[in-house]
């Protein structure tokens, strides 16, 4: 699967902005999950992009709790703790942003972005291994990395795939200091679209706390046609939104895989314990 990034013009999160592609970059594609659990290190810094580039003053490592938790014993149908750097997960270092594992509380996936774009790194793992109707339930934590950017977007895509005119859709789910919005990235030209909205304070969590998530992306009937249940959870907080497949709403399909994504100039972030559940199978449900 292929890093993909979009350049993005409206930079407020609470107001719907518009999405052009702004290109790829090579990616590792590969399958399975991370195991055992390293001693976390201390911090390493935000990585240069380049060896022709000084070092950047972006935001490094955030403070570590000394404690990590392992995924060893997960009970979904694919887990990825981080702690293998061989999981499959694609992995770039350019100009405008990176993705890379790291040994931050004993193994995270860490994304940032240098520039006004998001940045999606798709999961490895074929969700339609878990349900045959790519209905899931998505389980992550993440860190905030210290000093990232205050309008920062962090979250999930789900349902990734290519439009008929090469372009990536899906439904995306932003995370924000200030809220949360459920955004679609349609299926004709991959044009986003805000579905839903939710203002907040003081509902992330400054590392070393774990931030924790879960995601819903659910297929279901509606009159014979499909329906897209779509939730979002952080730290309890939850934003819940359907949306039919109809002509009156905005096409959207349906693809074999998710994605970490983070947003905006000097967002940086480590994801940490991600699990895939075919369905919906907790107390969120």
């Amino acid at each position: 699967m292929t890093i993909f990034r979009r350049l993005r013009f409206t930079l407020t999160l609470l107001t719907a902005g518009l999405l052009v592609l702004a290109g790829c970059a090579t990616s590792v594609s590969g399958s399975g999950s991370g195991s055992g659990v390293a001693a976390p290190s201390g911090p390493t810094g935000f990585p240069s992009s380049s060896a022709s580039e000084p070092p950047s003053s972006s935001p490094s490592e955030p403070p570590s709790s000394g404690t990590s938790s392992s995924n060893t014993g997960c009970s979904a149908d694919y887990c990825d703790d981080f702690s293998s750097n061989s999981s499959g997960w694609a992995t770039g270092n350019e100009r405008h942003f990176f993705s890379r594992y790291a040994s931050y509380q004993g193994g995270t996936f860490q994304m940032g972005e240098r520039h006004n774009s998001i940045l999606t790194v798709p999961s490895p793992y074929d969700i339609t291994k878990a349900a045959h109707d790519y209905s899931v339930q998505v389980d992550f934590q993440m860190y905030l990395g210290s000093g990232s950017a205050d309008d920062a977007i962090y979250g999930l895509s789900c349902w990734n795939h290519k439009t008929g005119s090469g372009d990536s859709a899906a439904f995306l789910f932003y995370i924000t200091k200030t809220g949360v919005q459920i955004a679609l990235w349609d299926n004709v030209d991959g044009s986003e679209h805000i579905l839903k909205k939710k203002s907040w304070s003081d509902v992330l969590l400054p590392a070393p706390q774990a931030n924790t998530v879960r995601v819903l992306c659910l297929q279901r009937s509606n009159h014979g046609g499909p329906l897209a249940v779509l939730g979002i959870s952080v730290n309890g907080n939850q934003l819940i939104e359907t949306y039919a497949k109809t002509t009156k709403n905005y096409d959207w399909g349906t693809g074999d895989r998710v994605a970490l994504l983070v947003g905006l100039t000097g967002s940086n972030v480590f994801y940490d314990n991600f699990q895939i559940t075919g369905d919906c199978k907790g107390s969120y449900c």
